[in-house]
């Protein structure tokens, strides 16, 4: 641990081992040795139970989080293991992987990670945890991740009800629990009645007085000589820009984002000056588009186009450094100062702070843009000669140099001076700073409170230049004095979004045997995440919708569903952006075709079929479904139960997939489809002469193929697709039966199918063994030989059943060795819809081009209608094989044929 814990600390953590609370104390007062002390005495208590310690920030902070956490529990117990969790460390993990990082006990990493292993996959089980630390806990709020995380940790009954969770103990830490703007006692006392409520977690406010005492710094506010407006440099950006996208668009290249570039060039002008803009138009701008360019076209160019690309790249670039000569030249640029006002003012207060080149001290310069980062940056540099860098957060700056900054910056000497955007307010473990400048305008006292927070070196100081600091300091010991105040919780949140409501039958979607949930926020991320899978990231989300349908890639032809009903999917809610339903019930869509499994996750069988071929586009006209006749998977929606029946929800999925008695429950009518008649394979080897009622399946034979019963009056058989081999099977097995035989006697090539989701049941008959007695082969030998006595009898006359039929006496031998297989029974009938005899059904015909390709099928097994997955085929000599039955005789005319 290394350091000596103070009383206060040692009191807070003990608390947090019996109730949840938020630990609110000054930044660098201890709060992370709090934590500490609190995961150790939590392994004490739980031992078998694991802890999460959660940032809100960057995975740089996780990653110094993990590495003290990791010491700590090292110096406990040696034996101890402590892993990384953030978005790097665990990228493409699925639920090996997260069910091998379970071995440690303490778990550290970004709470957007833990939340999507919690909620978006279901890895984690909250029973399964003891106690969650969040950093930075003021960050837990609206619908930030950490408040995706407490909500459902702390729902009840899936309302909008809260209470402390029964088992996991939380505790928040804090220098600021006020992350909105605030003016007034009474804001202060709503935000933190809004965190406590989201935390359900009492307050543990730190008096200064048992804080180790720090002198603090003095505030300045610097003065400085304005220049133009914004709007004249904004204007002025965009002027002399427009050569540059017409160059561009000359050449063919498009940008995507024309209106920010334009903005943020307008800031550099006016908040830096000419000089700065054409830093960022020159180094930021123009490299970042032809290395976009670049990075653009060689996606697809081949070796030797690579050469050709390379001129283009070279012959843009010329043009681009022309115009950029006049735009330097510009009379209108000319007339905003080389550095702005504002900007000479810094370096006038840099240039004293680093006035004796023999001191070691440090500073740094929070922007509220990161597009003013790396030009500021270049400017102090360029005219002071410090030794500078710049950071930003990970949507405007690669995560390497970031780090690189922060490094050089921690150690001192490689740089004296850090301009910084806000993701270098908390937390992140940089050097003492003699001096801190806000050089742009902030708006909450957490900014304040933190930007402060860095200035911890002897007689430092804290330089703004929008804000003034007496009362900055005001707000503060007012959040001070409503943080000190008594607890009361709410058991309600003042508002609930969208994503967090529960509609009866509708909304949210959980899957049983993990707990994983769908709504309508995390949808769109499970969404892009399987699109991306698919179509090797060709396809973009927003181009699966359109005005007229919704469309989704999936292996045999992309879906199209009609946006009418999609858009009335919530017909009664008025808040839901169309955007959002698109996606949940796409997502839903995929679950009902078997695409996404029990953790939200792209199936193996359609990983497997994009690796072969991504997805690109549709071939051919996608299939239109319906929403209408969807049966969703067995699973919870919209009845969001409380913990308690959540674990027994879950055993009750575990128990179904264990046993395989749920079939009804699991098998989901995800639509119709015409299949080809020799598509369609039987489960099972053999099939009864008698339905599971006694009727003859012979009669009924007979009575199709005199059209004595319409064919479009059967039933529909259900079909399911084999994950493993990609084929079609049926359970239906003597409907399926019936129709092989008489398909071809009355010119039936072609059937519409019930489509159905491949379940255990399904898996089960495949493994079963072949029935005994009274019964026929499924292989296409047997269907053919039973086709030829129908024809038979119908031309001739009665005869005795089909001689493809097993004599129970040509096999005794081997049920005395084996007993006689259990006849399981199955579900499905033949529907005899009789007409009058003289009715005549015509002949079923193809109604349209089936939209989808065949099957591409394994290697067949002679003399058997079943394929053999190939996976099988190599051990199938080594392993121990079914009990061999009689051949059935064969057709001579398939003789004939061998």
């Amino acid at each position: 641990m290394g350091k000596t814990p103070h009383p206060w600390q040692q009191i807070a953590a003990a608390r947090a081992a019996h109730e949840n609370i938020i630990v609110s104390a000054e930044t660098g007062s201890g709060k992370t040795l709090v934590a500490e002390l609190a995961i150790l005495e939590a392994l004490r208590l739980h031992p078998s139970k694991h802890v999460a310690f959660m940032v809100t920030a960057s995975r740089l902070l996780a990653h110094q989080q993990w590495m003290r956490v990791k010491a700590t529990l090292h110096e406990a117990d040696p034996d101890a293991e402590c892993a990384e969790l953030t978005g790097f460390t665990a990228s493409g993990w699925g639920p090996k992987e997260y069910a091998s990082v379970l071995r440690a006990k303490v778990l550290v990493g970004t709470v957007e990670t833990f939340t999507k292993a919690f909620i978006d996959h279901g890895f984690f089980r909250f029973e399964d945890f003891s106690l969650f630390v969040l950093d930075e806990c003021h960050e837990a709020k609206g619908e930030s991740p950490a408040a995706e995380l407490l909500w459902r940790l702390h729902c009840k009954d899936g309302c909008n009800s809260l209470e402390p969770h029964p088992t996991v103990r939380v505790m928040g830490l804090t220098a600021s629990f006020a992350s909105c703007k605030a003016s007034s006692r009474d804001d202060f006392a709503a935000l933190r009645q809004q965190l406590q409520a989201v935390m359900q977690s009492k307050m543990h406010h730190v008096p200064r007085s048992e804080l180790p005492s720090r002198k603090m710094p003095s505030f300045h506010r610097v003065a400085y000589v304005s220049n133009a407006g914004a709007e004249a440099a904004a204007a002025l950006a965009g002027e002399l820009t427009s050569e540059i996208w017409q160059e561009l668009q000359q050449q063919g290249v498009t940008c995507d984002s024309v209106e920010k570039v334009v903005r943020d060039l307008g800031v550099l002008l006016l908040e830096l000056g000419s000089k700065a803009f054409l830093f960022g138009l020159e180094k930021c701008v123009v490299a970042q588009l032809l290395a976009q360019i670049e990075q653009r076209e060689m996606v697809a160019a081949t070796k030797p186009g690579a050469e050709e690309l390379t001129e283009q790249l070279a012959v843009l670039e010329r043009s681009l450094a022309t115009v950029l000569a006049r735009v330097k030249e510009s009379p209108k640029l000319r007339s905003f100062n080389l550095v702005s006002g504002k900007a000479q003012a810094l370096l006038d207060c840099l240039g004293k702070e680093f006035a004796d080149p023999t001191q070691t001290d440090v500073g740094m310069c929070f922007v509220n843009e990161a597009c003013l980062s790396v030009p500021l940056a270049n400017l102090v540099k360029t005219s002071l000669g410090i030794d500078t860098a710049a950071v930003s957060g990970t949507k405007a700056m690669p995560e390497k140099p970031r780090n690189d900054a922060f490094h050089a910056f921690a150690n001192r000497g490689a740089c004296k001076l850090l301009v910084a955007t806000k993701c270098a307010e908390e937390g992140l473990d940089v050097a003492d700073c003699s001096f801190v400048v806000r050089f742009s305008r902030f708006h909450t006292t957490r900014n304040h409170i933190q930007g402060v927070g860095r200035a911890r070196a002897s007689e430092a100081k804290v330089y703004y230049f929008e804000n003034e600091p007496q009362e900055e300091c005001s707000k503060e010991e007012m959040m001070y004095d409503v943080a000190a105040e008594p607890d009361v919780i709410p058991s309600m949140l003042s508002a609930v979004p969208p994503h967090r409501r529960v509609w009866e039958g509708l909304h949210p979607y959980i899957i049983p045997e993990s707990l994983a949930e769908v709504n309508l926020k995390n949808a769109i991320s499970i969404l892009s995440e399987y699109v991306a899978r698919t179509t090797s990231g060709k396809v973009q989300l927003k181009q699966l919708r359109s005005d007229s349908h919704f469309c989704l890639p999936g292996p045999r032809g992309w879906l199209k569903i009609p946006m009418v009903e999609v858009e009335g999917f919530f017909p009664q809610e008025r808040d839901v952006k169309p955007t959002a339903v698109s996606y949940y019930v796409g997502v839903l869509v995929l679950h009902c075709r078997g695409w996404l499994d029990e953790h939200n996750c792209v199936s193996k069988k359609v990983s497997r079929a994009s690796r072969e071929v991504a997805w690109r586009e549709p071939e051919g006209e996608p299939e239109t479904i319906s929403l209408g006749p969807m049966v969703f998977p067995k699973g919870l929606l919209g009845n969001l139960p409380s913990s308690d029946a959540l674990a027994q929800f879950q055993q009750r999925g575990k128990e179904t997939r264990r046993q395989h008695e749920a079939s009804g429950a699991e098998q989901v009518v995800i639509g119709q489809r015409w299949l080809q008649v020799d598509e369609v394979y039987n489960t099972q080897e053999t099939v009864n002469w008698t339905f599971t009622d006694g009727r003859s399946v012979w009669q009924g034979l007979k009575a199709l193929a005199r059209r004595e019963v319409a064919f479009g009056d059967i039933t529909k058989i259900r079909v399911a697709l084999d994950p493993d081999d990609d084929c079609w099977y049926s359970a239906d097995n003597r409907r399926l039966f019936s129709i092989k035989v008489v398909g071809p006697l009355i010119g039936v090539t072609e059937i519409l199918v019930d489509e159905i989701n491949w379940t255990p049941e399904m898996k089960n008959k495949l493994d079963q063994h072949a029935r005994y007695g009274e019964v026929w082969r499924t292989d296409a030998a047997s269907i053919s030989q039973v086709r030829k006595q129908l024809e038979d009898e119908l031309q001739n006359g009665p005869a005795p059943l089909p001689s493809s039929s097993l004599d129970p006496k040509l096999i005794a031998d081997e049920e005395e060795i084996l007993g006689k297989a259990a006849d399981l029974a199955e579900t499905e009938e033949l529907a005899t819809a009789t007409a009058s005899p003289s009715r005549e059904s015509a002949p079923i015909v193809l109604k349209r081009p089936c939209s989808f390709p065949p099957p591409r099928h394994p290697p067949k097994d002679p003399g058997s209608t079943r394929p053999i997955p190939e996976d099988h085929q190599a051990a199938s000599s080594s392993t121990e094989e079914r009990p061999r039955m009689p051949p059935s005789i064969p057709d001579p005319a398939d003789a004939a044929a061998c």
